[in-house]
């Protein structure tokens, strides 16, 4: 999880920040959270409150399956913020037109 992902890096003393490619988990986490908050976002808008259990539903069902992560991540799965908001939109019509096509 959170391959060659971009973050800014402080150059020490200087107060300027580069991008870096970095890697982990550490990566991954504040990637997911963002999508749980659109979940929660697009959701909430328009009336609905989503349980924990559901907003992981939706993240899991739309997560795009790449083989080499079989066995090492929880249903081999990448994910993808575009298929995310296409399934939310999928299960609750109502949301359509909320800002994600």
């Amino acid at each position: 999880p959170g391959t060659s992902i971009y973050s800014t890096v402080p150059e020490v003393g200087t107060g300027i920040y580069t991008y870096q490619q970095k890697f982990g988990t550490s990566m991954a986490a504040p990637m997911v959270s963002g999508a749980a908050a659109l979940v929660i976002n697009l959701l909430r808008t328009h009336g609905y409150y989503p349980t924990p259990e559901l907003v992981e539903d939706i993240i899991l069902t739309s997560a795009r399956v790449n083989e080499n992560l079989n066995g090492k991540i929880k249903n081999a799965g990448q994910l993808d913020i575009e298929r995310v908001a296409r399934e939310v939109h999928r299960r609750f019509p109502r949301t359509r037109g909320a800002g994600c096509s």
